[in-house]
């Protein structure tokens, strides 16, 4: 029998406040939902919107497990991390967030809801919300 996860509601009200304010910014920002890590290299490829970037960009299953220590395993040549690193281990993206935040991990649909990359902030907001059974 499989334990239900607890939600994280703090880490989840953290994340959907990042979202909020990042996507406000026109310039310097972190968030990028399309993909769950993002090499400052990789940015020409986001069209117009490569100037608009600083540093690493993350949705937001990247952000919860870089919060938590985990480094971006990068595939060669691309700049795009799926995978991270910590301590000697080597897991996915989605999975580690998942389990920081304390929802179910859907690796059959490429992770939780919470984690599709079409995601509005807004619908963060909404999804996340639902997690949490209340307003954040």
């Amino acid at each position: 029998m499989t334990k239900t996860p607890t939600p994280n509601i703090p880490l989840l009200r953290k994340m959907v406040e990042w979202v909020e304010e990042q996507a406000q910014l026109t310039e310097n920002r972190e968030w990028y939902q399309a993909d769950w890590i993002v090499a400052p290299s990789e940015y020409s490829w986001l069209e117009d919107e490569a100037e608009n970037w600083c540093g690493t960009a993350c949705c937001v299953a990247g952000k919860v497990a870089l919060m938590d220590g985990w480094k971006p395993a990068f595939h060669s040549g691309l700049g795009l991390a799926s995978t991270v690193t910590k301590d000697g281990e080597h897991r996915e993206v989605r999975e580690v967030a998942a389990e920081l935040l304390g929802i179910p991990d859907f690796p059959d649909y490429g992770g939780h809801p919470l984690f599709d990359g079409n995601n509005t902030a807004a619908d963060i907001r909404r999804i996340a919300e639902e997690i949490a059974g209340e307003p954040l």
